[in-house]
C-alpha cells in the first residue's frame, strides 16, 4: 500500500478506543442507569451485569476495528504492541482475546 494513504498506528488506536471502548462504556452506562432506574439491582452487581452485557460489542468490534485499521495500511505488529498497552486489546493467547468474534465473510 502507498505510505502516504496509510493511517498511523495511533491514529488507528484513536478510533479504536472511540468505537470499542467508548460503545462498551456506553453500553454499560445504560444497563447500569436502567438496572438502577428500576431498582433492579444494586449499584455494584449493576456495574459487573453491565460489563457482562457490554462484552459482546467488545467481542464484535474490536475484530472490525482490526480489519478496518489494516485495510487502511496500519502497522499489524504496532496495533497489537500500543492496543495491549492502553487496554484496547487482550495479549495474543489470552482467554479473553479468544472471545473475539471475527466478522462473517461473505
Amino acid at each position: 500500500m502507498n505510505e502516504a494513504k496509510s493511517i498511523s498506528v495511533a491514529k488507528a488506536i484513536l478510533v479504536g478506543h472511540l468505537c470499542v471502548t467508548g460503545g462498551v462504556f456506553i453500553v454499560l452506562g445504560i444497563t447500569t442507569f436502567v438496572c438502577r432506574a428500576f431498582n433492579l439491582l444494586s449499584y455494584p452487581v449493576a456495574i459487573v451485569v453491565g460489563a457482562i452485557v457490554a462484552w459482546p460489542w467488545w467481542s464484535l468490534t474490536v475484530p472490525k476495528w482490526r480489519r478496518w485499521a489494516l485495510g487502511r495500511g496500519a502497522d499489524a505488529e504496532g496495533l497489537q504492541k500500543i492496543g495491549l498497552r492502553t487496554g484496547l486489546v487482550w495479549p495474543k493467547g489470552c482467554i479473553f482475546e479468544k472471545t473475539e468474534i471475527p466478522p462473517r465473510k461473505w
